[in-house]
C-alpha cells in the first residue's frame, strides 16, 4: 500500500481495531483515504504525524499488537526499526528513562567490574517518579520523569549555567512559576500536533516571529563527538585512557576497547556510551590520581 506521492510503502498484516477513529481524525485533517482497510491509516498517519511523532501515532495501536510485534522483533535478526517495536510493545514504564539513557542494565553487567553492578537498576530509579503521575497520558510521564531527572541533573546544570555566563538566557525563564503552571495544564494534544513539537508554544511564537524561526525544526547543542572519534588523532587519545591500568578496577577493559573499535570502524554507533566512560575516567584521572 502507498500514500498519494508514492514516496511512502506500508507493508503490514494484521487487524487495527480503533481504525475508525483515527480514520475520521485524519479526514478531519485532510486526508483522503482510497481504501476502507484499516491499514491506510498507517500510511496517512505517517504523513501527518511525521518520523517525530511517529510513536505517538503507533502507540494508538491496540498494545497487545505492539507486544506482540515486540517479542516477535525481539527474537528476530537486526532490521530496520527492530529497537523501535521492542520498545513502542512496551509500557512507557517499563522502557523511558529519557535523554539520561545509555547503557540498558545487561550492559552495565558487561562492562563494569563485579563490585559495581548492584545499584539501582533503571526502573528502581525511575519507578517513584512514574508511580506519581501513573493515571495521566504517556506523554505527560515522560514529561515528569524528564523534568525531575534530565532537567535538574543536566541540561540545567550543564547548559543553562554555560549560557548565562555568556549573558544568554536559554531555558531559565521557562521555569517561571506562573509560566509552569499554565504548561502543567496544556492537554498533551496541544503540545505535539501537526507534524511539531512544542505545537501551542510555536503557534504563539508565530504571531510575532517568521515562520522560519517558529517552526524550524528543533536544534540542539551537541558537539561532533560522533565524528571526533573516527578521527585517528581523537581514537587513538581515547584508546590510550582505556587502556589505563587503573581503568581496571571499575571496567571489562577489553569490552571498552571493543566498543571504541566498533565505533572506529563504522560497525556500531556507540558514541554516546564512549563519551559516558571518557568523560568519567578523565574526572577520575583529574580528581583522584593527578591530585595525589
Amino acid at each position: 500500500m502507498y500514500n498519494k506521492n508514492k514516496d511512502i510503502i506500508l507493508v503490514y498484516n494484521g487487524e487495527i481495531y480503533n481504525f475508525k477513529e483515527l480514520k475520521e481524525d485524519l479526514i478531519k485533517k485532510g486526508h483522503t483515504f482510497k481504501t476502507k482497510t484499516d491499514s491506510e491509516v498507517i500510511v496517512h498517519g505517517y504523513e501527518e504525524y511525521g518520523i517525530i511523532v511517529r510513536e505517538a501515532l503507533y502507540r494508538k495501536l491496540p498494545k497487545f499488537i505492539r507486544t506482540s510485534l515486540g517479542k516477535l522483533a525481539k527474537h528476530s535478526l537486526p532490521f530496520h526499526s527492530r529497537d523501535f517495536l521492542i520498545r513502542n510493545g512496551l509500557d512507557v514504564e517499563d522502557y523511558y528513562i529519557g535523554h539520561a539513557y545509555i547503557f540498558d542494565d545487561d550492559e552495565v553487567i558487561k562492562i563494569l567490574k563485579e563490585e559495581y553492578r548492584h545499584s539501582k537498576t533503571i526502573k528502581e530509579i525511575t519507578k517513584p517518579y512514574f508511580d506519581k503521575v501513573k493515571d495521566q497520558d504517556e506523554v505527560t510521564k515522560m514529561q515528569y520523569l524528564d523534568m525531575h531527572l534530565w532537567l535538574p541533573n543536566d541540561i540545567l546544570l550543564k547548559a543553562d549555567k554555560m549560557t548565562m555566563a555568556h549573558s544568554l538566557e536559554l531555558r531559565v525563564p521557562f521555569l517561571d512559576k506562573e509560566v509552569m503552571n499554565l504548561a502543567s495544564k496544556i492537554p498533551t494534544k496541544y503540545k505535539i500536533s501537526h507534524n511539531m513539537t512544542k505545537y501551542i508554544f510555536r503557534k504563539t511564537a508565530n504571531k510575532v516571529l517568521p515562520d522560519e524561526w517558529a517552526k524550524r525544526p528543533k536544534i540542539g547543542f551537541p558537539v561532533p563527538f560522533f565524528q571526533w572519534i573516527k578521527e585517528e588523532k581523537y581514537y587513538k587519545q581515547i584508546n590510550k585512557v582505556f587502556s589505563e591500568d587503573y581503568v581496571k578496577q571499575f571496567f571489562d577493559q577489553e569490552a571498552i576497547l571493543k566498543l571504541l573499535e566498533e565505533h572506529y570502524t563504522n560497525k556500531k554507533n556507540n558514541a554516546r556510551k564512549i563519551y559516558t566512560i571518557y568523560a568519567f575516567l578523565l574526572w577520575y584521572q583529574v580528581y583522584f590520581i593527578d591530585n595525589k
